[in-house]
């Protein structure tokens, strides 16, 4: 049952999300290039809205009130994307040193590429089958570590774990040739 107080912020609410929805929405958009969660920024701050609704409907400027919690939200969301390119970026780099290591002591004449490819393709397949399927996905179809958790239904630090057990097991088996 809704009372007058109830049925007076539903109105007011709605009326403010039917005004400043577009407009919210232009300025997340503005510093987080991701629609999907520009969208959901807004959403969140509806949501504050709605949950503050008493103090912010009746004591505040509201309109500034919802800008100022989109910026606080699009600050929180650029950070945490800060800390989790600073942490992909270190798994690149060891990969780059780990592969910048085994190559510069590659030596040709040693090589029988057609006993490497086999090597490889046996260790693959030797693999559990959700750890090859992460490593196809990283090496064959170059998709990102958080992409891959995704669409395997993971989290992305068991998409690097699946990657590292894929790598330490070619690195095993490719020892005599690296």
């Amino acid at each position: 049952m809704n009372t007058p107080n109830m049925l007076t912020d539903e109105i007011v609410f709605k009326n403010a999300y039917n005004e400043l929805y577009n407009k919210l929405l232009r300025f997340v958009v503005g510093y987080i290039s991701d629609l999907d969660e520009a969208k959901n920024i807004v959403q969140d701050c509806f949501t504050k809205l709605w949950e503050n609704r008493d103090k912010v409907m009746r004591d505040t400027n509201m309109t500034g009130w919802l800008f100022t919690v989109a910026k606080n939200e699009c600050l929180s969301y650029i950070s945490h994307r800060q800390i989790e390119s600073k942490y992909e970026l270190s798994i690149f780099q060891r990969e780059l040193n780990a592969n910048y290591d085994a190559l510069s002591k590659l030596e040709f004449e040693k090589l029988n590429l057609f006993d490497i490819e086999s090597i490889i393709r046996e260790t693959l397949e030797r693999l559990p089958k959700r750890c090859r399927q992460v490593f196809e996905l990283s090496r064959d179809k170059n998709r990102r570590n958080r992409d891959i958790a995704i669409e395997c239904n993971i989290s992305v630090k068991a998409v690097e774990a699946h990657i590292t057990k894929a790598l330490s097991a070619l690195r095993a088996a490719l020892r005599e040739y690296i």
